[in-house]
């Protein structure tokens, strides 16, 4: 039975790690659109390189919350098994 309820506490810390990385991809995905937008503009183009560096970051640091968040989520469930 305890295997069962440390599956359950490891699925759900796993799907909230993915709920947080939908909001940060949402942001990336808001400042792409925003990036294109003022790309449009005379006066935006300037800042067109350093809002895409800054939407990669985001982006990359999302990635790698993602997977810092599994790996914890499997060493927690790993030592709530012994």
């Amino acid at each position: 039975m305890k295997k069962n309820d440390v599956l359950g506490e490891f699925i759900a810390h796993t799907f909230f790690g993915v709920m947080f990385f939908l909001v940060l991809a949402s942001a990336a995905l808001l400042l792409s659109w925003f990036t294109y937008l003022i790309g449009t503009f005379e006066f935006g183009r300037p800042l067109v390189p350093i809002l895409t560096v800054l939407e990669k970051v985001i982006l990359a640091g999302d990635c790698i919350f993602l997977l810092w968040w599994v790996i914890k989520s499997t060493i927690k469930a790993c030592k709530n098994l012994d």
